[in-house]
């Protein structure tokens, strides 16, 4: 475990980074030189979808800036559950459960039968 944090399921390794690739990724290929559909400007010419000029750092530059606000609302909403949860019933189990094993303490079976 190189990070030492406790991710069993790797939520945050496959839905944050693959989150991230793919939003930076949507500024690469909506390129309409890509194949991409563009951007749509409905403010040039309200009722008549004209696609408006494409810029790659633009649409890039933007894309990152939703990521960052996004990754920042969720760690703060994050932070708020867990205190929250942490108060309300405890987020570790006691010691001598989880010396056990969860498995045979919440399910009283074993994963690996070992």
């Amino acid at each position: 475990m190189r990070f030492q944090y406790d991710d069993s399921l790797d939520v945050f390794g496959v839905h944050c980074v693959a989150g991230v690739i793919g939003t930076l990724a949507v500024g690469i290929l909506a390129n309409p030189t890509l194949g991409g559909t563009g951007v749509l400007d409905y403010v040039a010419q309200p009722g008549k979808a004209i696609v408006a000029q494409y810029d790659t750092w633009a649409q890039l530059w933007a894309q990152f800036k939703a990521i960052v606000v996004t990754l920042l609302w969720s760690s703060y909403v994050s932070a708020r559950l867990y205190t929250l949860t942490d108060m309300a019933v405890g987020l570790r189990p006691a010691e001598d459960e989880e010396t056990e094993g969860l498995d045979v303490v919440d399910h009283g079976e074993r994963a690996y039968n070992i």
